[in-house]
């Protein structure tokens, strides 16, 4: 409505919502809404704002020939350092949205098998807001599966709190079954942390310059990685951790990518008559 009032032009940036897991998740309602008002929204975009090649092609494939920007999601990196305190134990932190697309049923059911065959466990700790009652979910499985001694649910985390539990964490997990691209894994990167993750989470980069461990989608799949790769002396993972900072620094800052966003609207404006 705004468009056709004003003439002027709009950017869509669908943040993995047009993702085929994305879609197919309540598909039929979805569907429907393509099919009418949200299908019409998305042909007369004036620009879509892609987060990463994945998210292209995604677009491409729903059909719309609209004009695309690729620009990644930023994290900062200045004055982020990890705790020098030392703990009783190992953490594996997840830090992001409870819902069912993140994978978190696969990764408790894979941790329960974890702790059964580990000789020096680490401790998984989620930290975010619930969606839909999922968390009451989670619990009642980790109590269910013998696990739930083993893994600390620790709410949403903000400001000086998500400083805290990024920086006294080990490594950083996302199994997730679809994203855009994930704040968590560039902030976890961001404070030297390395990562286990899906490929489903669209950063590649990652594997391909040694910063994060790819990790599957099924529970015995998983509980092999974990069983293989936790295991691994410290030096490993600060070195997977330095990797990860480096990569944000140089792929990832806010000034790289502001740049970039500006330059895409400015390129829209400068199309304007008059301009």
């Amino acid at each position: 409505r705004w468009r056709g009032v004003t003439g002027r032009p709009n950017v869509i940036s669908p943040r993995g919502m047009l993702d085929s897991w994305a879609l197919s998740n309540s598909g039929w309602k979805k569907a429907i809404a393509l099919r009418t008002f949200e299908g019409k929204h998305l042909r007369t975009a004036s620009l879509f704002h892609a987060l990463c090649d994945q998210e292209e092609r995604a677009i491409r494939t729903l059909g719309l020939s609209n004009k695309i920007v690729v620009v990644p999601n930023g994290a900062p990196t200045a004055g982020r350092k990890r705790s020098e305190r030392k703990a009783e134990y190992k953490t594996l932190l997840y830090l992001g949205r409870l819902h069912p697309k993140k994978g978190l049923t696969i990764l408790i059911r894979a941790w329960a098998k974890y702790i059964r065959g580990a000789s020096n466990p680490w401790r998984l700790r989620i930290a975010g807001w619930d969606q839909g009652g999922h968390e009451r979910e989670l619990k009642r499985l980790a109590i269910e599966l013998g696990c739930a001694a083993d893994i600390e649910f620790v709410g949403p985390k903000f400001g000086e709190d998500k400083d805290e539990i990024l920086s006294c964490a080990d490594a950083f997990i996302l199994p997730s079954f679809s994203e855009g691209l994930p704040m968590g894994v560039l902030e976890a990167w961001a404070y030297g942390l390395p990562v286990l993750m899906t490929a489903e989470c669209n950063l590649p980069i990652g594997f391909q310059s040694g910063a994060a461990i790819e990790i599957p989608v099924d529970v015995d799949g998983l509980a092999q990685i974990l069983m293989w790769e936790l295991a691994k002396p410290e030096p490993f993972f600060i070195e997977m951790g330095v990797r990860g900072h480096l990569l944000v620094r140089e792929k990832f800052e806010w000034a790289t990518i502001g740049g970039s966003m500006r330059r895409a609207y400015q390129s829209l404006i400068s199309a304007e008559p008059g301009h």
